[in-house]
This record gives C-alpha cells, structure tokens and sequence, in this order.
C-alpha cells in the first residue's frame, strides 16, 4: 500500500510542470491567433481603393514625411529638364515657402532652378540648383527656412514746400507769353507758374527784389518780397506770380524795352 502511494506521488511531481508548459503554450497560441486576427481585420478594413484622391496625396504625404523621420531618404536628384509629378510637388513647396512664383508646370526649368538655388542659399546648401535628395528632405520638412519677407520701406507724404503754404500751386498755370504781350489787359492778375533764370537782380530783402527773369528765352519783369535769402544772378527759381500789365525800361543803348510785369506770391530756389 505505501508503495502503491510514494509512485502516485512521484507520477504527480513529475508530470505537474509538463501539463503546466503544455497549457501555457495553448493559451500563447490562442493569444497569438486573436492578434493574427486583429491585424487581418485591421488589414481587411484599411483598403486604399475606397480613398480619394485628396486623401490618398495627404496619406502619402504623411507616409513621407515618417519614413523622413525613421531616417528613410525616399527623394530622387532633379534637375534641368526634368518633367514629372516630383517636379510638380518640389514647384508647389518651393512656392509655398516663397521661392518660386512660375506656373506649376511640372518642367525643371531655369525659373525652378533659380528658386531652388535661392531656397539652397538661404538654408546653407550646396548652391547649384539641383534638388538632390538631401536638399529635398530638407525643402519637404518643417526645418526649411521660407524666403525672407523684405521690410517694407516706410513712405512718406511729400513735404509742401514752406514757400507754397500760403498759395494753392494747382492754381497757377502756364502763359502763353505770345497772347499776353499783344493783349495784356485781358490777362490781368492771371495767375502763372513760371520755371527759369534771373538774368539781373535789383534790390534787397530790406526793400524787396525786381527781377529781370528769363523764362525760355523771354523775359518778364517780377516783383519779389522777401523770400527769406538774398537772390542772386543766375538763380534757377520757380515763381508763382501773377501778372499784371507791362513794365517799360530803358536799355543801355537808351532804347526803350516793354515786358510782360508781375507780381511774385511764391518762389522756389530749384
């Protein structure tokens, strides 16, 4: 009897561990199975036909920029002449980062060279013009640097020159010297701009100027306050004057000289 009971229990010992393997590798296989069914189901429910087109170019492109991080380069060299769906994409972001403003035409030409030769310049690439795999992933990824926006040059509203603030200059226009000299009574207080040279000066800022000036070889006789500086011969000035009759003066050949007469309201030194 006591034999019978020391080899059950040397039976039990020796077997316990084996069905213990046995039912752990059943229930792994059985684990090992339901993922192997998951993974199948996630398989079945992930089909690429059913995506549209805008979802199949964004999953591409989030598939392009992982396999970037995982330190997978997946770029081809473009160059001068190269045509095609990869032009196309370096076009769309070199102009999204500011480089390129040609048709998106998908032709490696000279205006895309020249944007990606910008594009290698500004992130410190080989400056040739090519996209060669290392210039894309950086051009394809959050790293790149975008063309620097010029600073707007600031701009300034003309300054009205201090000698027009009391006149309007919009009022004052050409003569017509021809039809003022044979009618001058009918051009009295006209108001005229005049561009010339002072031939003579006669006066002083005390007692004010009179001016022998030369416009376009004809010559008027004005009539100048003070305008702040001495006016000298030879003085380029705009005048805004208006006119008023003749003025007669003797020449030194003792010949009497008649000119159109004005009154000055503004003068320019040009």
């Amino acid at each position: 009897m006591s034999k019978r009971l020391i080899i059950l229990l040397l039976v039990t010992l020796l077997t316990t561990p084996i069905l213990e393997n046995a039912q752990a590798e059943a229930e792994k296989n059985a684990i090992s199975s339901e993922n192997e069914s998951q993974v199948d189901s996630h398989l079945e429910l992930f089909n690429p036909s059913i995506l549209s087109i805008d979802e199949l170019l964004e999953l591409r492109d989030q598939i392009t920029k992982l396999l970037i991080e995982k330190g997978y380069n997946p770029f081809y060299e473009l160059e001068r002449n190269d045509k095609g769906e990869f032009v196309l994409q370096l076009q769309e972001r070199l102009t999204e980062l500011g480089y390129y403003s040609g048709s998106l035409s998908g032709k490696y030409d000279s205006s895309t060279a020249q944007a990606m030769k910008q594009f290698e310049k500004a992130n410190g690439l080989d400056n040739d013009g090519k996209a060669s795999r290392e210039d894309q992933a950086l051009l394809f990824s959050n790293d790149a640097i975008p063309k620097a926006t010029p600073t707007p040059r600031p701009t300034f509203e003309p300054k009205k020159d201090e000698a027009l603030s009391n006149i309007d200059p919009e009022e004052y226009g050409l003569l017509d010297y021809d039809a003022y000299f044979r009618n001058p009574e009918n051009y009295r207080y006209l108001k005229v701009k005049l561009t010339g040279t002072v031939k003579q000066v006669l006066g002083n800022r005390t007692r004010g100027f009179h001016l022998l000036f030369s416009v376009g070889g004809d010559n008027i006789y004005i009539a100048v306050n003070d305008p702040g500086y001495n006016i000298l011969d030879n003085d380029r000035l705009i005048i805004y004057a208006q006119m008023d009759g003749t003025y007669t003066y003797t020449s030194v050949l003792n010949a009497e000289i008649t000119i159109p007469n004005a009154y000055a309201d503004a003068i320019v030194l040009r």
